[in-house]
């Protein structure tokens, strides 16, 4: 058993002082000059064909459950295996328990209706139904892209319309106006009735949106993933981390300077003047201030990402071999790819358990469980190279523009390429996506026994060959404007 995370004020300040300096530097540096920082130099392994298929399939899952607006949570799956039986364990950031169980319970029906298949419909019907429910389940998050979506494509035609109206100007304006035309639809559950007529405005979102097109893709690889790989579909149960809890303020001293911080991380025998000439000439496009206005923040509060969750509470609980995990497969997906100090957490630990590769983007409220000095040196080197090369290294969005989906689970032609939402409008009333939190919610660091009586246990909890037209899944209707592609200011997202 590892020994767990000593919160010494002293030692974590050497963490966060780097930390707080690259991301001030990557602030003052993004409007003055642009930069992809160098790679982490963390070897990525050829994996079987099966294996990347699996990756996705377990990708797919995680994201399907991030359901909040705002881009707030991020979730991590892994899939063991136990008595030849598929145990899924989720973990998220920044939910309430009632939140994480509605993430649990959405995942058991959904997985055990695709399995079911109790209507007996053929691919294509299956899948509109699979597309449905993930619609139905994810509208708070997929409200706000709209919102977002709408209120862009409006910026973009008022720009053709201060042009020059040339034929190409007028035919991007015809265009736009189009797109944003099908993207302008309510997303509230009504009639039956109401919803296909509003829905068939909206027709083509989901192929030509490339967030939009992911939830899509999600349900073909659901698809292919049951008829590929039946025995995860049968007898499965899925089992919820509670999130981490966010730890206090990590820095001591309030009225830190970028020189100070610098000074702080150099060793002995290493020469301060070069860094300390940079971090003068940013100290004057104001360096200092996002410093200082870091540090003093209330809600800086650190806490765990839920990739690292799932994998502290797997050593923790004595799974880290491969045979204990499906097929082998030591991978914990996640519904967006992996931070930097995620990252780094991982290639530390070198016990072969794999993740997303990284975005590189760099979270403040990141809670380390341990190993905290070999993480704290990679930090301190960031920082040498940001200030040696006055480029920020971070991504302007840490989630991915494109998805692709394995030779192994690509749906061929059973799938109609022109499907579209419109396609869904007389399922989606429907529906059945229960919100109750039925599923246990297990202690954030289960154990061996615990989790070998859950395995023993019939899955009691929930019935996944539900009737159609029982009941469907709220939404709020309310257009708040998100920009769901901000700068994490907060760290509230990964």
């Amino acid at each position: 058993m590892e020994e767990p995370i000593r919160d010494d004020p002293a030692v974590l300040e050497l963490l966060y002082q780097p930390l707080v300096l690259e991301d001030a530097m990557n602030r003052v540096m993004r409007g003055h000059r642009d930069g992809a920082g160098e790679s982490l130099g963390i070897p990525t392994d050829s994996m079987l064909a099966s294996f990347e298929a699996h990756k996705c399939f377990t990708n797919k899952l995680a994201q399907i459950l991030d359901k909040e607006r705002g881009g707030r949570t991020v979730t991590a799956l892994t899939i063991l295996q136990s008595n030849r039986r598929p145990i899924y364990v989720i973990a998220s950031n920044l939910r309430t328990k009632e939140e994480l169980g509605e993430a649990q319970t959405f995942l058991k029906r959904l997985l055990g209706f695709v399995h079911d298949n109790p209507l007996e419909l053929n691919p294509k019907p299956l899948f509109k139904k699979v597309l449905g429910r993930i619609i139905l389940f994810n509208l708070p998050r997929i409200q706000a892209y709209l919102i977002n979506l709408r209120r862009y494509l409006g910026t973009c035609i008022d720009d053709c319309g201060k042009r020059e109206e040339t034929q190409s100007i007028l035919e991007l304006e015809h265009e736009l106006k189009t797109l944003q035309n099908k993207a302008s639809f309510p997303m509230e559950l009504g009639t039956d009735n109401e919803k296909d007529k509003s829905w068939k405005h909206g027709k083509n979102c989901v192929t030509t949106s490339g967030r939009l097109l992911s939830y899509r893709q999600a349900a073909e690889v659901i698809i292919a993933a049951n008829e590929r790989w039946p025995q995860l579909f049968q007898g499965f149960h899925v089992v919820a981390i509670p999130c981490s809890e966010k730890a206090r303020n990590p820095m001591i001293h309030r009225e830190l300077s970028a020189a100070a911080i610098v000074r702080g991380m150099l060793w002995d025998d290493e020469d301060p003047e070069p860094y300390l000439e940079q971090v003068a000439k940013l100290s004057g496009i104001g360096l200092d201030d996002e410093v200082k206005g870091q540090v003093k923040k209330k809600k800086f509060k650190p806490f765990v990402h839920a990739e690292v969750q799932v994998h502290a509470a797997l050593i923790r609980d004595d799974y880290s071999r491969s045979s204990q995990f499906w097929s082998r497969y030591k991978y914990i997906g996640s519904s967006k790819p992996t931070c930097r100090l995620c990252a780094y957490y991982f290639f530390e630990r070198g016990d072969g358990m794999q993740v997303r590769p990284t975005h590189q983007n760099l979270y403040l409220h990141w809670r380390l469980p341990d190993l905290l000095e070999r993480i704290t040196e990679h930090v301190r080197k960031d920082a040498k190279r940001t200030l040696d090369e006055r480029m920020p290294s971070r991504r302007r969005h840490d989630s991915n523009d494109r998805s692709s989906i394995p030779s192994l689970l690509r749906p061929g032609d059973l799938l109609d390429a022109g499907s579209t939402v419109s396609d869904l409008a007389s399922e989606t009333s429907r529906l059945y996506v229960d919100s109750s939190t039925n599923g246990s919610i297990v202690p954030p660091l289960f154990n061996r026994e615990s989790l070998s009586r859950l395995m023993e246990e019939e899955a009691e909890d929930f019935d996944s060959s539900d009737e159609e037209g029982e009941d469907g899944f709220e939404s709020g209707s309310e257009e708040e404007e998100v920009d769901l592609e901000s700068d994490p200011e907060e760290g509230e997202h990964q």
